[in-house]
């Protein structure tokens, strides 16, 4: 909920998935480093589906809370009750994102039908020696900027695999550094990467 110069909201409905054991850290976080009330925060920790889906809807319906805080799996069952909105949301952030390196697993199709235009991924391990994971998460973010699925796989992924293989020859090698350069080039351009120091 980032304010412009002239003191207007970038983002003044904003949800926030984590897992179910983060929902109250994030709610006291916003207290904590905005104030109370600054921020109009629904923390959706576990209760019955009823309750879930009367906050759900006073969420999308009417303008009481700013920040909706759901668990993956919370989101992944009422995700329905979001995508009829088209304005239900203006910000999605999503913690613990490496959770999203699969395209086809049913939390992250329900994370992509929110239709909202701006998409924030956290992670410790945006990473893990797996391109196609890595791709999906950037896909998740910045829809097509690395092509389609079929398209990294054929001049992205393979040539790199190639040109990792012991085998592979000078040139192979060199289009592989190549590729590799030319997606961080891309990726870098969104991806703000904080290490401890």
């Amino acid at each position: 909920t980032g304010i412009t110069a002239n003191k207007a909201r970038t983002a003044k409905r904003v949800i926030v998935v984590c897992p179910c054991s983060l929902v109250k850290n994030w709610d006291n976080e916003f207290t904590k480093w905005l104030g109370a009330g600054t921020v109009k925060t629904l923390a959706l920790a576990e209760s019955d589906r009823k309750t879930v889906e009367k906050n759900i809807d006073c969420f999308v319906k009417t303008k009481m809370f700013n920040v909706l805080i759901v668990s993956y799996e919370t989101l992944r069952t009422h995700v329905g009750r979001l995508t009829k909105y088209k304005d239900c949301c203006d910000l999605l952030v999503c913690d613990e994102a490496h959770r999203l390196k699969n395209r086809e697993n049913q939390t992250s199709m329900a994370l992509n039908s929110i239709p909202v235009k701006r998409r924030v991924l956290l992670t410790g391990t945006p990473m893990q020696n797996d391109l196609e994971e890595f791709y999906a998460m950037v896909d998740f973010t910045n829809p097509g900027i690395l092509g389609t699925p079929e398209d990294f796989r054929r001049k992205t992924l393979n040539p790199i695999l190639r040109g990792r293989e012991p085998d592979a020859t000078e040139k192979q090698k060199q289009k592989m550094m190549e590729i590799q350069q030319n997606m961080s080039s891309i990726v870098n351009e969104f991806i703000l990467r904080r290490i401890n120091e």
